[in-house]
């Protein structure tokens, strides 16, 4: 089931990610670096403001396994309206503290393009958390191709939306009107093929106060977890001129890319380890679970990251020439990024499964590394490339440790977890090795492209025939543990 599953959430979650890529390039490429670095934060800004259901979106979608197991879907429905509504209510109360801002400081919100735009940004946090709280009840109802169709709606809507809108003036604010549009669109198609999914938010007090004592620390956790993923892009927005801000933004684009494979897994997977733990062998099935999730991430998260390493650098001089600067940035946030996605997957299991202060320690921990390394390696003059690399040390860090709390949830002994993590993160250091290596030779291929192209061509054939090759082997891969989940079935 999670190889099945995992299948038809990756044709949403890469369908959609394509035209999103296709969009971003195409912004990187007609605002210019400077303007769309502001757009990268402005992207940023509305992540964080996904944080302001303050847990009781996260209660829901983990207490909804658990009930749909114990057959209680009225109790599922009631705490879905008590989130949508409280989430409502939020949303009004800091539109209302944004204008009150604004009457105070006239040029408070001037850097993103004026209070229009911070207003429409709230309708777009808005939209994401019903969308990103729906889709989370339809993967607890497997209703996987329901999602994922949903996830091709916003992804073309939101392409289409944004090659006109970005003509018109002010670009920035008619991109996230454009924004709010696919998500309103995405939401309505997927309570149209999902019927039922959406109820009428209505406050509820009891269930959300129970839901915020629940969902509070996971929210922290997902809070400080997205501060580990954008504190390097606002230190470079702080320090760096801004050129750099885009640079890092393009970065930041291979880094979604390559973490990927572990949110995808992780959300499909996580269900179905909610729902063993309430067996009687729970613990060796969940032991089982892990053992394939754990392998499908490696698979694709390394195959990810060998197509980006090998294959930005053709693009970025194609494509983006103004972004060239850009490329070993590139390939260190792409490795940064398969590792965080490794690290978050195996965060989202553990504190589902009710460990949630080491996991909230770890992360706290990484930030406070990441902060000083940044620091540090801006004051040496490492440039963005140091902050990248200084952001990938304090990751692996965090991945080693979630990896083992994580195996040590499931049930696995110390000696038994302590010889896998060792084996994973001998694996890990030789694919991000090659990559890196790979990764420096498109670049020196790409310096001698105008005097002769013939060593680019035949780089590019190589790797395309490695990359080829590698495809077969996923796949026969894939094939193999979709057996082996029948047969666990």
């Amino acid at each position: 089931m999670l190889t099945r599953n995992a299948m038809r959430l990756a044709v949403g979650e890469l369908g959609s990610r394509l035209p999103l890529l296709l969009l971003e390039v195409t912004l990187a490429r007609l605002l210019g670096p400077a303007v769309y670095g502001i757009w990268s934060i402005i992207q940023t800004f509305a992540t964080y403001g996904n944080f302001l259901h303050f847990g009781v979106s996260s209660s829901m979608a983990r207490r909804e396994p658990g009930l749909i197991e114990l057959g209680s879907p009225n109790e599922v429905l009631a705490n879905r309206a008590a989130a949508y509504g409280f989430q409502i209510m939020v949303i009004v109360v800091v539109a209302g503290l944004l204008v009150a801002i604004s009457g105070v400081r006239d040029d408070a919100f001037d850097e993103i393009g004026g209070l229009s735009t911070a207003l429409a940004l709230l309708v777009v946090i808005l939209a994401q958390q019903f969308t990103i709280s729906t889709q989370a009840s339809a993967l607890n109802e497997y209703k996987v191709i329901a999602s994922s169709i949903a996830r091709l709606v916003y992804a073309f809507a939101f392409l289409a939306i944004g090659l006109v809108v970005i003509r018109f003036e002010p670009p920035l604010l008619w991109l996230t009107l454009g924004w709010a549009v696919a998500l309103a669109l995405a939401l309505i198609m997927l309570n149209v093929i999902a019927r039922g999914i959406v109820v009428f938010p209505r406050l509820d007090y009891p269930r959300t106060i129970s839901m915020l004592r629940d969902g509070f620390p996971i929210m922290v956790q997902g809070l400080l977890r997205f501060g580990l993923m954008s504190v390097d892009k606002i230190a470079v927005f702080w320090v760096a001129r801004p050129e750099a801000v885009g640079f890092y933004g393009i970065g930041a684009l291979a880094a979604s890319v390559t973490g990927l494979p572990g949110s995808i897994i992780a959300r499909v997977s996580l269900p179905t380890h909610l729902r063993l733990r309430e067996r009687t062998n729970g613990p060796a099935l969940m032991q089982a679970e892990f053992d394939r999730m754990l392998v499908l991430i490696q698979l694709l998260t390394y195959g990810a990251l060998f197509t980006v390493c090998a294959f930005s650098p053709l693009l970025i001089h194609f494509v983006l020439p103004e972004y060239e600067p850009a490329v070993r940035v590139i390939g260190i946030l792409a490795i940064t990024g398969g590792v965080t996605g490794l690290a978050q997957a195996m965060s989202d299991v553990t504190m589902s499964l009710g460990i949630k202060a080491a996991v909230l320690v770890n992360t706290v921990i990484t930030l406070l590394l990441e902060i000083l390394f940044l620091g540090v390696a801006w004051n040496i003059g490492g440039g963005i490339e140091g902050m990248a690399a200084s952001v990938l040390v304090a990751m692996i860090l965090m991945s080693g440790r979630s990896v083992w709390l994580c195996m040590r949830a499931v049930g696995f002994a110390c000696d038994v977890a302590r010889r896998r993590l060792v084996t994973l993160a001998g694996l890990a250091t030789v694919v991000m090795v090659v990559s890196l290596g790979v990764l420096e030779l498109q670049m020196i291929c790409m310096a001698y492209l105008e005097s002769d192209a013939r060593p680019a061509i035949v780089v590019n054939v190589l790797l395309s025939l490695v990359t080829g090759l590698g495809l077969i082997i996923a796949s026969k891969r894939f094939s193999e543990r979709s057996q082996e989940d029948e047969i666990a079935r």
